[in-house]
């Protein structure tokens, strides 16, 4: 199974990305999307919200400071209603603490900038992690 074993998947893997750097979410979207994966952007956390309700991502990839808040309460009260889901976080700040992390179950935080290799292998893990 080479680089494109993802492709051969009968079910896309959703990703939910949830970003104000626009650029930077178009990129990401694209790439992972290049890889075979389903993907929806959100903007902020209002949004990412509704998103999630109506897309039921496997994984979230999202922004920690966000225009109407930190994306930590939001992933927590996600994880509590919807156990299931998986979160990435990135930043350009200081990174959550490792209670915080722990409380979300989230996987990683990245801190920006980050090699978009480095983000499509660590969602790649995840999933192969999911299926093993």
């Amino acid at each position: 199974m080479g680089e494109n074993s993802r492709l051969l998947t009968p079910v896309a893997k959703k990703i939910l990305l949830i970003d104000d750097e626009e650029l930077l979410s178009w990129c990401i979207s694209h790439e992972l999307t290049n890889l075979g994966y389903e993907v929806r952007s959100a903007h902020d956390l209002n949004m990412g919200i509704k998103e999630f309700e109506v897309f039921k991502p496997h994984l979230i990839v999202c922004d920690q400071n966000l225009p109407d808040g930190r994306s930590l309460a939001m992933l927590n009260e996600l994880k509590r209603r919807h156990p299931a889901y998986a979160a990435i976080i990135i930043t350009a700040y200081t990174p959550p603490s490792k209670a915080e992390m722990i409380k979300i179950e989230a996987k990683i935080c990245l801190s920006k900038p980050f090699p978009l290799k480095e983000l499509t292998d660590i969602i790649d893990a995840h999933f192969v992690s999911k299926t093993s």
